[in-house]
């Protein structure tokens, strides 16, 4: 999930700042990004990772 995030970071780099980019200030952590591997992938993926049953990784505060 975070190397696909990171898939327009560098376009993302060279745009004027703006919402999109943090007003310059790309963020690398995936929390404010999309996921770049598209929506069937994301849903295959939320649907294995919750087939597991434990949800791992999740961290509830």
């Amino acid at each position: 999930v975070f190397d696909k995030s990171l898939r327009g970071k560098k376009f993302l780099e060279g745009c004027t700042p703006g919402y999109y980019n943090n007003e310059g200030q790309v963020n690398t952590k995936p929390q404010n990004g999309t996921y770049g591997g598209g929506p069937f992938e994301f849903f295959a993926l939320m649907k294995k990772w919750r087939a597991k049953g434990n949800l791992p990784g999740l961290e509830l505060s």
